[in-house]
């Protein structure tokens, strides 16, 4: 009896996704519409500058992400052990400092020019922590040769 009603349940799961599967297929749209709700509204969000309006709270939200981030791995070393109210502090901390840096009209636009740099630091540190079993003074000298020639690769291509 048990394995019949299992049967009959699987029966009708199938049923009912191959129903609503081969009713996509009748809709009488080209496939290209099907983007119109999606990818063409967002590339139209950025193209035609409509995020202006919400560039204050995308600004906030992302220095919140950032300092909170910062201020947490910071705790570690500020108290002895990281428990409910040391991370509630990292985050009004970080809460704070994302909400005063967008009162002073800092924005993370400021930072455009200078992401390449940072992304080469980030590249060293990889660089760094990859040859960690080099000696320290060829361990420098081999890591700024790896990042220029691949600056210098990165740039011939472009």
């Amino acid at each position: 009896m048990r394995i019949q009603n299992k049967r009959l349940i699987n029966a009708t799961i199938l049923l009912v996704t191959l129903i609503l599967f081969l009713s996509t297929l009748t809709y009488a749209k080209p496939f290209t519409d099907l983007f119109r709700g999606g990818l063409i509204d967002i590339n139209d969000f950025f193209t035609e500058d409509g995020f202006k309006p919400y560039s204050k709270a995308i600004d906030f939200v992302f220095f919140s992400f950032l300092f909170i981030a910062i201020y947490m791995m910071g705790v570690k070393y500020a108290f002895k052990e990281v428990k409910k109210p040391e991370r509630a502090i990292a985050v009004l901390l970080g809460l704070m400092t994302a909400f005063l840096l967008v009162l002073g009209e800092w924005s993370s636009t400021l930072l455009l020019p200078y992401i390449h740099w940072i992304l080469y630091f980030l590249l060293f540190l990889f660089y760094w922590w990859v040859s960690k079993f080099i000696p320290n003074t060829l361990r420098w000298i081999l890591n700024i040769i790896m990042l220029v020639l691949l600056i210098i690769i990165l740039y011939s291509w472009s």
